[in-house]
C-alpha cells in the first residue's frame, strides 16, 4: 500500500502518530498537544465541509447537462453507468459533509467541559500492558472517515466524467465527427505525454 498510495499511507501514519504523541505527552505538555490536535482536526474538517459542499453542487450541476437530461440517454448503458457513478458520488459527498458536521460539533462541545481533555484521551486511546497509551484503531478510521468519503466522491465523479467524455467523443468508433477526432486526439496526446513523463 505504501508504494501504491504513498499520500494515503502518509495520512494514516500521521493520524496515528499525532494521536500517539498527544495521549503520551508529559502532563506539562498534554493540554497544548490536545489543543493543537483539536485545532488541526477542526481545520481539516472545515476543508472537508467546504469541498464537500462544492463537490455536491458540481455533481448536481452535471446532471443538468442536456445529454443526461434528454430521454434517450436511459437507453444507453454508458450513460446509465455515468448516472450510477455520479449518484454514488453525490451520496458519498453528502455523507462526508454530515460526518464533518458531527465531528466538528463533538470537538467544539467537548472543549466546553471541565474534563474534556481526559475524556478525549480515553476516547482516542487505551492503556497498553507496557504502561503507554495506544491509539484505538477504530478511532483512527473514524477521524479519517470524512476525508476518505470525500476522496471516494471525487474519484467516482471523475470516473463518470471520463466515461462521459469517452462516449461524447466516440473514441475508437468509426462515426467520429471532425470535432470529436480533435478532442480524442488531444486526450490521447495528453495520455501519451503523461506516460512519457513517468
Amino acid at each position: 500500500m505504501k508504494r501504491l498510495f504513498p499520500f494515503h499511507h502518509a495520512a494514516w501514519q500521521t493520524t496515528y502518530k499525532a494521536i500517539d504523541e498527544m495521549v503520551n505527552a508529559p502532563s506539562t505538555e498534554e493540554g497544548i498537544r490536545i489543543r493543537d490536535w483539536k485545532d488541526a482536526m477542526l481545520s481539516q474538517l472545515a476543508s472537508v465541509g467546504l469541498i464537500g459542499a462544492i463537490m455536491s453542487a458540481v455533481i448536481v450541476g452535471a446532471f443538468a447537462w442536456s445529454k443526461l437530461s434528454e430521454p434517450p440517454f436511459s437507453l444507453d448503458p454508458g450513460y446509465s453507468m455515468i448516472c450510477v457513478a455520479w449518484y454514488c458520488s453525490l451520496v458519498f459527498a453528502i455523507v462526508a459533509v454530515a460526518t464533518e458536521l458531527q465531528q466538528t460539533t463533538f470537538l467544539t462541545r467537548i472543549g466546553c467541559t471541565s474534563k474534556g481533555n481526559a475524556a478525549l484521551r480515553k476516547l482516542l486511546s487505551y492503556k497498553a500492558p507496557n504502561g503507554r497509551r495506544k491509539p484505538r484503531g477504530e478511532q483512527i478510521i473514524i477521524w479519517q472517515l470524512a476525508n476518505g468519503l470525500l476522496e471516494t466522491s471525487i474519484y467516482l465523479w471523475l470516473a463518470g466524467f471520463l466515461v462521459f467524455v469517452w462516449i461524447e467523443t466516440r473514441m475508437g468508433r468509426q462515426d467520429q465527427t471532425r470535432e470529436n477526432k480533435i478532442v480524442s486526439r488531444d486526450l490521447e496526446f495528453g495520455r501519451v505525454l503523461g506516460l512519457k513523463r513517468r
